[in-house]
């Protein structure tokens, strides 16, 4: 059920053509990993891609969503997948600031996006169709938050996603 969710999660979150660069305030980004996420292996869900500056400092995560999910199922699948990777207790004391990214949903359809920024030097964001859709303060939480598509980067800097990818 977790998979499910996550996988729904993580479609509601991104699917079109890829650029290969981007900005998050005045920072480039390039692209520098990518994924299909899938359910049964071949149901695609979204397509992940992660973008970083050339210190790894500013991290964007573009979700490009294959299918069409409602607000209220991303909102629900954030609430449930970020209470199953972090807890209980951490879910409790987040619980404004997670209502908060809930509320910013809108339901999506193929091709829309969802993004996620972490950035020391700018803040960070939940971006929609790459314009700010709800900035976040908590460092911490913003981190947390991006931990719900990657589960930890690698010594080479390439992440470790958290959901099941295709093929």
């Amino acid at each position: 059920m977790c998979r499910i969710i996550s996988t729904v999660l993580l479609v509601a979150l991104g699917s079109s053509g890829v650029a290969h660069a981007i900005a998050f305030g005045d920072t480039p980004l390039r692209a520098s990993a990518q994924a299909e996420a899938c359910h049964l292996l071949f149901i695609r869900l979204y397509r992940a891609t992660l973008y970083t500056d050339a210190s790894g400092g500013t991290r964007c995560l573009e979700l490009e969503y294959r299918r069409g999910f409602s607000a209220e199922e991303l909102g629900r699948a954030t609430l449930t997948l970020y209470e199953d990777y972090f807890g209980a207790d951490r879910a409790s004391a987040d619980a404004d600031r997670l209502q908060a990214v809930a509320d910013a949903y809108r339901a999506v359809g193929p091709g829309d996006r969802y993004g996620f920024c972490f950035s020391r030097d700018h803040g960070s964001a939940l971006l929609r169709e790459g314009e700010q859709a709800l900035p976040i303060s908590d460092s911490a939480f913003a981190s947390r938050l991006l931990g719900l598509w990657i589960e930890r980067f690698e010594q080479d800097g390439r992440p470790r996603w958290r959901f099941r990818t295709c093929g």
